[in-house]
């Protein structure tokens, strides 16, 4: 995941994180996993899925 605009809140496994624009995230989609704005404002991001 890659974070455009806002702030976004991603949370996996035992992490629960804040990234901000310009940081990113990589993790096993196997594992139970959510995500969303941080904030009341919108946040813009990119995912990539692979194999």
């Amino acid at each position: 995941m890659y974070v455009l605009n806002g702030r976004l809140r991603l949370v996996f496994g035992d992490h629960d994180l804040v990234l901000t624009a310009g940081e990113v995230a990589e993790f096993d989609t196997h594992l139970p996993h959510r995500f969303g704005n941080a904030d009341a404002r919108p946040v813009e991001f990119l995912s990539i899925l692979g194999p």
